[in-house]
């Protein structure tokens, strides 16, 4: 029987001049594919929910508490309307609330979906041609956030 040697300690400068066999490079090409995957949807929906919540303070600010009658008010809520934006490079969906005027003679712009809704640089592309190589680095350790 033939015997097999101990665990042995080595540097990462040693660990880092032995390459990796295919199957497992190709491995955690597919893990950083998933986990890029994953920050990105998390990254969109919590940020879907920021804008939610900032649609719905402007409409609190124009129109006033739900539910509390104001004689003097100048707007009035009218329901919610499917709408879209990009976030993270995607178009995705949302519920943009609406208002009217109190006379209901005009539709009142919800002027933080009109900001959202329109590209930004960052949207149409990232941040540079190496983004994406950026943030594999990041998930495999050997970047730092922010750079």
């Amino acid at each position: 029987m033939k015997k097999v040697s101990g665990p042995q300690v080595v540097t990462s400068v040693e660990a880092s001049e032995v390459p990796l066999p295919a199957q497992i490079q190709e491995a955690l090409g597919e893990l950083v594919g998933a986990a890029r995957e994953g920050l990105l949807a998390l990254s969109v929906s919590v940020g879907l929910g920021v804008v939610h919540s900032l649609m719905e303070a402007e409409v609190d600010e124009v129109v006033g508490p739900k539910g509390k009658w104001n004689r003097d008010r100048t707007a009035k809520r009218h329901g919610h309307e499917r709408g879209s934006m990009t976030l993270g490079g995607r178009r995705v969906e949302v519920s943009r609330p609406r208002m009217r005027s109190a006379d209901d003679e005009r539709e009142l712009p919800v002027a933080t979906y009109e900001y959202f809704r329109r590209p930004r640089p960052v949207d149409a592309g990232g941040d540079g041609p190496d983004a994406g190589r950026r943030l594999d680095a990041q998930v495999r350790g050997r970047g730092r956030a922010g750079r």
